[in-house]
């Protein structure tokens, strides 16, 4: 089994000094082949693909996803987990990169492609920003990122979701996201999480995926 991750620079890993959540995820797997010992065939722990590319939004992963998963899926129950949106959802240069309508005509379209390959599809929703520390962003005084914006993204998304049918599932990390961030600082730059925030991220996602590998 091939689990394959397609996202932006959260997915990535920034700034994480384990390498992110996804890379979490894969030494998890890659603890459990040498505690067991089964690296190949039955049993054997699932292989993992990172395909986060920071900057990534709905549009540029449909204009690479047909050729990201065409190479790496190999149709031994293979699993597709997407994290992206708040890159949708800024504004750059005082206007809005995209709408909500398009995101859901870009969600629409991402899953079409998606299940031409596999059958178990999760989408992670949006992690909540610091607002005081991306109005604007460090990197780029031109990019604002809003929680608003971000709640009315994610309603799109998680509405989605529900009418995609058995093979389409939500992975809910913003809400225990948020109650975790009224406990502790989970946000590196106001955006990307640090290693706590990387950790809860990695947790919530296991915790969804080990349904389908097991």
């Amino acid at each position: 089994m091939n689990i394959i991750f397609v996202g932006a620079s959260i997915t990535q890993g920034f700034w994480d000094t384990g390498g992110g959540w996804v890379a979490r995820i894969t030494r998890t797997f890659m603890k459990r082949a040498v505690d067991t010992k089964t690296f190949y065939g039955a049993g054997s722990p699932p292989v993992a693909f990172n395909l986060g590319i920071s900057g990534d939004n709905a549009e540029r992963i449909l204009g690479r996803l047909d050729t990201e998963l065409a190479a790496r899926v190999d149709g031994r129950g293979d699993v597709v987990v997407f994290s992206f949106g708040v890159n949708d959802s800024q504004a750059r240069g005082g206007k809005f990169t995209s709408s909500p309508k398009k995101f859901l005509a870009d969600l629409t379209r991402i899953f079409e492609i998606t299940k031409n390959y596999v059958d178990n599809v999760f989408f992670a929703n949006i992690l909540p920003c610091d607002e005081k520390l991306v109005q604007p962003v460090a990197w780029n005084d031109s990019i604002y990122y809003y929680n608003d914006r971000i709640d009315d993204f994610n309603q799109v998304l998680e509405e989605f979701c529900r009418g995609g049918g058995s093979g389409l599932k939500v992975i809910d990390i913003a809400t225990p996201f948020k109650k975790a961030l009224e406990q502790r600082e989970l946000l590196m730059d106001g955006l990307h999480p640090n290693d706590a925030g990387h950790e809860l991220i990695a947790e919530v996602v296991l915790e969804r995926l080990w349904e389908v590998i097991e």
